[in-house]
This record gives C-alpha cells, sequence and structure tokens, in this order.
C-alpha cells in the first residue's frame, strides 16, 4: 500500500475543526452542528472538545495522566478539581483501564502502547463529543491490540451515540468500522461510498490500485505483492490534470488537462473523481 500519503489524510483529520462545512461521519452519516460559521475564533477552542475531538496516535507527554485529564476538563468546565478527576476516573473505567485510581498518577511512558491509546480515547470522551476523528489509532500497535482498539471504539460509539472518522490506511480495519469510506490521495478526495459496494466495486483506479496490492488469505504467497508504480507527488509540486494520472494505468490524454470534480457513479451515494472511471455513471449502468 501506499503508506506515505498519510500527511494527506492526517492533516486533513486535523484541519478539519477549522473548516466552514463539516464532512460527512464514516460511520453515523453526515454530522451538521447548529453554528453557522464554525471558522470563526470563538467557536474554535470549544468546538474541537465539546462537539469534536480527535484520538492521536502515539500520544505521549511528560505529564502524568490525571494532570492532563484534569486540564482538559477544566480548561472547558467550571468544576473543581476533584470533580475534573472524578469525570477523568470514570472515564478511564470505561475505556478499560484497571485500578484508574492509581494509573491517575502514572505517566505515559509507565503505561503499554494499548493502555496510552486507551487512554487517549478516555481524553477525547471527557466533554461528551458528538463526533471524534480517530487519527491512525492503531499505528504501531500489534494485531492482538489493535483488534482491542478498534472493538473498544465501536462499543463506545454505538452506546454513546457519536459520529466517527477513522482516518487509517489499514484497509481490514476500514471494512470493520466504517459505513461509508473517503479515498484520498496527495490531499484530494478519489471516491466515496459505502464500504461494501467501493471495496466490492472500486470505481476509481487508485482505490482498485490499493486494494490489489493488500494482502488477503487467498493471495499467492509464491508471487509477489502488486505494488504501484511511480512516487507520491511533492505537495508543493502537484502534476497537472489528474494528481493521479502519473501512476494510473488507465490514464489517457485528457486526464493530463483538468484536475476532474467529483461525480456520482453507480447510485447509492458514490461519488468519484475520475474522466474514466472503472464503473459505469448513472445514465449508462447496466449499459456496460
Amino acid at each position: 500500500m501506499n503508506v506515505s500519503a498519510s500527511w494527506a489524510k492526517a492533516a486533513v483529520a486535523r484541519v478539519w475543526p477549522r473548516c466552514r462545512s463539516w464532512a460527512w461521519s464514516i460511520t453515523r452519516g453526515r454530522s451538521n452542528p447548529d453554528a453557522s460559521n464554525l471558522a470563526a475564533p470563538i467557536y474554535e477552542r470549544s468546538l474541537r472538545t465539546s462537539y469534536a475531538a480527535c484520538v492521536v496516535r502515539r500520544s505521549g507527554s511528560s505529564f502524568s495522566i490525571g494532570t492532563q485529564l484534569i486540564d482538559v476538563v477544566r480548561a472547558h468546565r467550571k468544576v473543581s478539581k476533584s470533580e475534573a478527576a472524578a469525570l477523568a476516573i470514570e472515564k478511564l473505567k470505561l475505556v478499560g483501564i484497571p485500578a484508574p485510581e492509581s494509573r491517575m498518577r502514572a505517566y505515559p511512558w509507565e503505561l503499554s502502547g494499548g493502555q496510552r491509546q486507551r487512554v487517549a480515547i478516555a481524553m477525547a470522551l471527557l466533554l461528551g463529543p458528538k463526533l471524534i476523528i480517530a487519527d491512525e489509532p492503531t499505528t504501531a500497535l500489534d494485531v492482538s491490540i489493535q483488534a482491542q482498539i478498534v472493538d473498544l471504539l465501536i462499543s463506545l460509539k454505538n452506546e454513546l451515540d457519536f459520529s466517527l472518522i477513522f482516518v487509517s490506511h489499514d484497509l481490514g480495519v476500514i471494512q470493520t468500522v466504517a459505513n461509508r469510506v473517503m479515498v484520498m490521495y496527495a490531499g484530494r478526495m478519489m471516491e466515496s461510498g459505502g464500504v461494501g459496494s467501493l471495496f466490492r466495486d472500486p470505481a476509481h483506479p487508485y482505490t482498485a490500485a490499493l486494494l490489489a496490492s493488500a494482502p488477503t488469505l487467498k493471495t499467492n504467497r509464491g508471487l509477489p505483492l502488486q505494488a504501484i508504480e511511480g512516487r507520491l507527488p511533492s505537495p508543493g509540486n502537484l502534476p497537472p490534470g489528474c494528481i493521479f494520472a502519473p501512476r494510473c494505468h488507465y490514464a489517457q490524454d485528457d486526464c493530463l488537462v483538468r484536475q476532474p470534480p467529483l461525480a456520482p457513479i453507480g447510485g447509492n451515494g458514490r461519488q468519484v473523481a475520475c474522466i474514466h472511471p472503472l464503473l459505469a455513471p448513472p445514465a449508462e449502468a447496466g449499459v456496460r
């Protein structure tokens, strides 16, 4: 897989709270806040934790777990230190941290990678956000711990009824977590749609190449994995036309002229930014 594209996906997730319009939730349809201008400074601080919160990857700090959690609560709510500590302990219990009272005095380097990620999830839950952005929360964790973190997020989403945007390069995780998928390349959306139809019938050549490069139980171990030829373009020197055209096996002359906009394809809310998609557009569906 082309893991070098992480800067684009992570950057989009991190600047999202400053956008004027909200992206849809990958797991619960669209999410639209009441605020009419989310870019205004008056909304920024409260929005990032009270309406939306982020679970970061490889979280760590030089402060104790308790200090970090208490500071988040008291920065946004007029409560005493003891009240903030009680809320923090409650959230640590919720995410499965054993002996949360004693863990409040621990430092990040005293916890395992899985425990640190659980603490990051607890921090995101502190103020009851309606949307959580998980920025590759399973990165650098072993497979069994990855499964635990994914299961925890799905369980909490169902229990607490929040929306979840899950940023990841792991296609297997995406299939497990998401209802809708947005495929990005070099900061641009290439394709979006329901997880079932998109994985079954990719419309964009980049999506198809990603799926082909991911090993499955049916992959022939005697053959090399398929790779996407070429290199990701520099964000300061993007090619003219479709940004994926230099690496695309289906590219034609008109692909080098303009970047195609997102357009409906195949029905069911599918969209693709490709002049020559692998699926027929709605008007031609069933003809090809």
